[in-house]
């Protein structure tokens, strides 16, 4: 159901320009949609980041390490 909404919503951006279009937000206020996709992906690298901890921690499972 999650994936088929994103597939929904990010097929109807015709072009960059619909990236600059204001959202209603929760807080009754609007931002570009921009900025609430590029919080939103920050949110969700942050959560990743937890719960690879957590996994980690709990399980013992080490999360494959890239080398730079």
């Amino acid at each position: 159901e999650v994936e088929e909404t994103r597939k929904r919503a990010f097929s109807s951006f015709t072009d960059n320009g619909c990236l600059l279009k204001q959202v209603a937000v929760p807080s009754g206020q609007t931002q570009p949609l921009i900025d609430l996709l590029t919080s939103t992906l920050i949110r969700a690298a942050a959560y990743l980041g937890q719960e690879t901890s957590v996994l980690n921690t709990l399980s013992g499972i080490s999360p494959t390490r890239f080398i730079i």
